[in-house]
């Protein structure tokens, strides 16, 4: 068979899918067509990489299994798979392409004489004029010392930054090719954190084509987004999918160009007829993008990915999931259209004299510095509905009492309610628990703490830990000298929930109210932060980074206020009644037990 039989047409007459694949028997192109130039592309000599940002679910790792099958069968060549790790490399070897090239008759016949070979070890397979190497990126020895024609780098955004004095994996892998002029470069993933994605940076690079498909009511290409997009002209929104609140079981998608709307069926029928669009000048990298509207799986529809955002919207962590898994997009942490510290600040309002009506709690946040303590006052609501009312500095040596005693007598101050018709004015509220960072200066604000809580305030020594997962407020079981009690806050899902806090852009649950006073510095230290994937034991694992030499004592102390109101079980119904039929300045001792249990 000649070798310049093209991988789509090599796998649409050799290759047999397992009878425990969704979809068994010949293997048909024809199925999912978007497959089939992304498959093909990388055999062409003007083509550096083939770049693929692809949700799951889409036939990434089939169309990759393709390469190898073909390369195996009918044009040998040396060639290596990389995954994030060793460990990943050999479970994709036996799980993924072992049952692949078993599947097809022609390669069985061969590799089967060899399976006793030596140098058919669980990270390596050869055939006649060829041996395919499966390494990790957490192993430079995986990735040295061998010429490589054909690479394949899946799921790069996974990827440990680098390996040691070897570098990164990237350039080690690459350098494996540059002997052959006829080399074949494949880099895929699906996609991780805006600014931070290898595939994305790749992607950029490349000519950034997508899947056009034909409107079944007036015949106009568009590529598929989930969620509509503002049109350039006109300024509208158009496309998207659409369904109504609450029965994503009505899902249907909008057409970019005359409105109409497609059931799940008209989608599948358009993807068959589509075709891939370059958005950017060729510069010898090749860029595909797909989402999961696409799938022909059939574990995926709109009717399904509807449901799957109405489950995740609001949450983060749940958002980040399905734009990475589902929309192949990065997803931003800091997304929305107000979340720059430029278009928080335009949020700022004037609050008068007076709390605003629906607070009724206050919760304060201390951060200490090594020449001052800085304190944030955070106004709650039904809802966890928040304002920001104050932020103020201390200033002075943290080891002298004078400055605690200034900060004792700061978190008295009272905050006035507005007059109600049948209660008199003069109704206060004050900070109703505290948490206070022990970061620096553990000693003196353990003592601080302790002495505080002997006069039955609620003021809390906490000690921020990162990872995610951890609860936003627990208590810990280390003794304290001199008694106390230490909690701890989970920083870094305290941040997740506030940053898709700051999203949202109507008042109701969870939205974030500034006082006018606040200034552009302040807003820039409370979205400095952004997340970086690191690798710790070759796992990959989200950290919170502030910039160097930026300040971050906003958010900081926003997080610590946070954590205080997670401190508290409170029922703001009863609250709100309580406040409005009496006042008490003192707490009752059901109120203290309430605080203290």
């Amino acid at each position: 068979m000649p070798p310049d039989l093209s991988v789509s047409a090599w796998a649409d007459k050799y290759r047999i899918l397992p009878p425990e694949s969704p979809i068994g028997g010949q293997w048909r192109t024809s199925t999912a067509p978007y497959q089939e130039e992304p498959m093909n592309i990388g055999a062409d000599p003007d083509v550096d990489a083939t770049v693929l940002m692809w949700s799951s679910q889409v036939g990434k790792s089939e169309a990759l299994n393709n390469v190898i099958g073909k390369h195996v069968h009918v044009d040998p060549a040396s060639m290596m798979m990389v995954q994030p790790t060793i460990k990943l490399a050999e479970d994709y070897a036996d799980e993924r392409i072992s049952p692949m090239l078993r599947g097809v008759p022609e390669i069985a016949s061969f590799m089967s004489n060899r399976t006793r070979d030596k140098t058919n070890q669980k990270g390596k397979k050869t055939f006649p004029g060829g041996y395919l190497v499966f390494s990790g990126a957490n192993s430079p020895g995986s990735l040295a010392s061998r010429p490589i024609k054909i690479m394949l780098l899946d799921e790069i955004d996974k990827f440990k930054a680098n390996i040691g004095k070897d570098g990164d994996p990237f350039t080690q892998a690459i350098q494996r090719q540059e002997n052959f002029w006829d080399a074949e470069l494949y880099l895929t993933s699906t996609p991780t954190i805006a600014e931070k994605s290898a595939i994305e940076d790749w992607w950029r690079k490349s000519d950034q084509r997508y899947y056009l498909v034909p409107c079944p009511h007036c015949a106009e290409f568009q590529f598929l987004d989930f969620f509509p997009q503002r049109d350039r002209e006109s300024k509208e929104e158009v496309g998207g999918v659409h369904w109504q609140d609450g029965k994503p079981e009505t899902a249907e998608y909008c057409c970019k160009h005359c409105g109409a709307m497609w059931s799940q069926k008209q989608v599948r029928a358009s993807v068959k007829h589509g075709y891939w669009k370059a958005t950017k000048p060729f510069n010898r990298i090749a860029g595909f993008h797909i989402n999961s509207i696409y799938s022909f799986s059939p574990k995926t529809s709109m009717a399904r990915l509807a449901r799957q955002w109405e489950e995740s919207k609001g949450d983060p962590l749940k958002e980040q999931t399905f734009f990475n898994l589902k929309l192949g997009l990065t997803y931003d942490p800091a997304k929305g259209s107000e979340t720059t510290p430029d278009q928080l600040f335009e949020r700022r309002e004037d609050f008068g004299a007076w709390l605003p009506p629906q607070v009724l709690l206050i919760t304060a946040g201390v951060d200490v510095q090594h020449d001052r303590l800085e304190i944030q006052w955070v106004g709650w609501g039904s809802g966890d509905e928040k304002w920001i009312l104050d932020h103020v500095k201390i200033y002075g040596d943290p080891t002298d009492h004078r400055l605690w005693d200034e900060l004792a007598q700061a978190l008295e101050r009272e905050f006035e309610m507005p007059p109600l018709e049948d209660a008199p004015e003069g109704r206060m509220l004050r900070a109703e628990a505290v948490a206070i960072d022990s970061g620096n200066w553990t000693q003196k604000v353990y003592d601080y703490a302790r002495s505080a809580q002997a006069m039955f305030k609620p003021h809390y020594a906490i000690k921020g830990v990162d990872g995610q997962g951890r609860p936003i407020w627990t208590r810990s079981e280390m003794r304290i000298k001199g008694g106390g009690k230490l909690y701890i806050v989970g920083v870094d899902d305290a941040k997740m929930e506030i940053y898709g806090q700051l999203a949202k852009q109507e008042a109701g649950p969870g939205y974030v109210h500034f006082a006018g006073h606040l200034d552009l510095d302040w807003f820039k230290q409370l979205v400095v932060e952004r997340i970086l994937i690191v690798y710790k034991s070759n796992v990959a694992k989200r950290v919170w980074d502030c910039p160097r030499g930026k300040r971050n004592e906003a958010l900081d102390c926003l997080v610590y206020a946070t954590a205080a109101r997670y401190s508290m079980e409170i029922d703001f119904s009863a609250r709100r009644h309580y406040l409005t039929q009496k006042i008490d300045d003192q707490p009752t001792l059901a109120d203290l037990a309430g605080v203290f249990a």
